[in-house]
């Protein structure tokens, strides 16, 4: 099977093998910081030999598009637990206030009972 018709089989680059691939990093003179899919098992048993580089036509909208997506689902994620701190300290400010007016009753209370005498 070729690069192609494997590629166009799948939403997500997958090697010659089937499994998603990893984006890697070329640290060569040439292509130092340029970015690639590859095979997963590269390192380990030299992989099926599946290599594509990102930046593409072909692939670079869908590699910002999928970047932008995971950053906005962590933005989201991050929204979430603040709405959720924001909704505890406002929980809290209520209780603190009510315990305030609590005290200057009791401490109201307490000088009337003073002067009273």
């Amino acid at each position: 099977m070729d690069s192609s018709s494997c590629i166009e089989k799948n939403k997500n680059v997958k090697r010659f093998c089937g499994l998603e691939c990893v984006i890697r990093t070329a640290h060569t003179e040439m292509n130092n910081g340029r970015r690639f899919f590859g095979c997963r098992r590269y390192k380990f048993d030299g992989g099926c030999g599946f290599f594509l580089w990102v930046d593409t036509p072909r692939w670079m909208k869908q590699f910002e598009e999928e970047e932008a997506r995971a950053e906005n689902s962590t933005l989201e994620a991050r929204l979430r637990t603040v709405e959720i701190q924001l909704a505890k300290v406002e929980e809290n400010v209520k209780d603190m206030k009510f315990l305030c007016i609590i005290v200057i009753v009791i401490c109201v209370g307490i000088i009337l009972c003073v002067f009273a005498k």
